[in-house]
């Protein structure tokens, strides 16, 4: 039986030998569109895909058991101490927060502080004197906030 590290070592090997094929095979012929070489490309790499997902993760393959997650981690002997079990079973009562009961989630981007931004209003304030940008960030960092802390205007 192949250790994990030799069957990915494998899995690789594969695959680079039949994209290199692939490869060869399209230099050789040049009656291949691009969109027909990609195409194929794409299509036969699903292939071998469909028999390396389990079965029995077909449609929930994307879904994460997050209660029983750690346990499948790199990580996963640090939790097998009374500490992080006592850690592990009171973290269990507590329910995560979605990310879609706030409309601060469904904004198309994430509100931000870098420094450039502080240094442009800034500059706007030096410039204009008008404070009413400073006044929108705080705003914008009030919205977020109430967003995290589970409170919702919506």
């Amino acid at each position: 039986m192949l250790s994990k590290n030799q069957l990915g070592f494998f899995y690789m090997f594969i695959s680079v030998c039949a994209f290199s094929l692939m490869d060869v095979l399209v230099k050789w012929s040049d009656e291949y569109p691009v969109g027909e070489v990609l195409f194929f490309r794409g299509f036969f790499g699903i292939i071998p895909l469909l028999f390396l997902i389990p079965k029995n993760r077909y449609f929930d393959f994307y879904k994460t058991r997050e209660k029983d997650r750690y346990k499948h981690s790199p990580s996963a002997k640090s939790y097998e101490n009374k500490t992080a079990k006592k850690l592990v079973s009171l973290m269990e009562e507590f329910e995560a927060i979605s990310e879609n009961d706030h409309p601060y989630f469904m904004e198309k981007y994430p509100c931000t502080l870098t420094i450039e931004e502080i240094e442009s209003i800034w500059s706007y304030i030096d410039e204009a004197d008008d404070w009413s940008i400073f006044e929108s960030k705080l705003e914008d960092i009030r919205f977020m906030a109430e967003a995290y802390k589970g409170e919702s205007n919506a």
